[in-house]
C-alpha cells in the first residue's frame, strides 16, 4: 500500500464510524406467525387418508 492511501482510507474509516455514531439503531421486527388451525377432520377421516395414500402410492410405483 502506498504511503498516500493512507488518508483516503482514514478518510474513510472516518465517514464509516460517523455513520455508525449517527445513525439510530433498527428494531427488530417481532417473527410472525401463522395462526393456528383448527382440527377439521372427523374420527374416521385419519384412517381412510392412510388407505387411499397407500393405494395412490402403490399405484404411482406400478411398473408400467
Amino acid at each position: 500500500m502506498y504511503r498516500r492511501d493512507l488518508p483516503v482510507l482514514a478518510l474513510i474509516a472516518l465517514f464509516v464510524v460517523g455513520y455508525w455514531a449517527f445513525v439510530p439503531p433498527v428494531e427488530p421486527r417481532p417473527t410472525l406467525r401463522p395462526l393456528p388451525t383448527e382440527h377439521w377432520l372427523d374420527d374416521g377421516a385419519e384412517q381412510r387418508n392412510k388407505k387411499a395414500r397407500k393405494e395412490w402410492f402403490a399405484e404411482r410405483h406400478k411398473a408400467v
